[in-house]
């Protein structure tokens, strides 16, 4: 019910990518018909154009960034906040599935090598982030701070290009938006990548996230995720994603 009555939903496949944070060879012959899978975590930054002043061409504001496996977690599991840090934020956004190796393919053809797409939460914890100059890999990758689920819909059921997007903390929507306000499509975020490495069969790419983060609201305003809080991922076409916080 959660998944959208999707006939192709494979809910096994995202479950135990993100609760067992590795893969056999066996396994992922069985889910993914591949025999390479290297289920690499990617966070790709400031992608949606919510800011007028914001260039929409430049590529400088395509900005890589890969976590840890454990950094995964399922749809329904709860995430330990450490009590080191105050100031942990959410984002939504559309996390792609990749089904085929891919080495520098042009924009149009990069769809082709999508798996399917499901849900993200790409949490942050601010405070580590700029107490050490913008540290994205370690402020992103604590266990459990990228949730994805709670299905994974096939690519040619999606056009990732026209998907309403949403976040809810406690019930009060925080995002609004689609993917459609993207500065960087999809395709062009697998081109680009691809065109520096080879991505894998299993790689998981979260896109972006647009407006409505903590980050973004006034000092006086800020309330950041704390124990007790639930937030939930909505996307268009494969359903919601919910995580509680301890």
């Amino acid at each position: 019910s959660d998944c959208l009555g999707w006939p192709y939903y494979d809910r096994e496949i995202i479950s135990a990518v993100a609760r067992r944070n590795a893969l056999d060879e066996g396994y992922v012959e069985d889910a993914l018909e591949q025999g390479d899978f290297r289920g690499v975590p990617l966070t790709i930054g400031r992608t949606f154009a919510y800011l007028p002043s914001m260039p929409h061409d430049s590529r400088q504001l395509l900005q890589e960034q890969r976590r840890v496996l454990r950094a995964l977690a399922a749809h329904g599991d709860a995430v330990k906040l450490m009590p080191d840090y105050k100031e942990y934020d959410y984002e939504a956004e559309l996390v792609v599935v990749m089904g085929r190796p891919a080495r520098d393919v042009s924009v149009d053809e990069a769809l082709d090598y999508v798996y399917g797409y499901t849900c993200g939460d790409d949490l942050s914890t601010r405070d580590l982030q700029f107490a050490r100059g913008g540290q994205w890999l370690l402020s992103k990758t604590f266990d459990g701070f990228a949730p994805i689920g709670p299905c994974l819909v096939p690519a040619g059921e999606l056009d990732p290009t026209t998907l309403d997007i949403s976040s809810q903390v406690n019930g009060q929507t925080r995002q609004s938006s689609n993917t459609g306000d993207m500065i960087f499509s999809v395709a062009q975020i697998i081109a680009d990548l691809s065109h520096h490495f080879t991505l894998m069969p299993g790689d998981l790419i979260f896109t972006g996230t647009p407006q409505g983060v903590m980050q973004g609201y006034p000092a006086d305003q800020k309330d950041w995720l704390k124990p007790g809080d639930r937030v939930s991922v909505t996307i268009q076409g494969i359903g919601t994603l919910e995580n509680t916080f301890v």
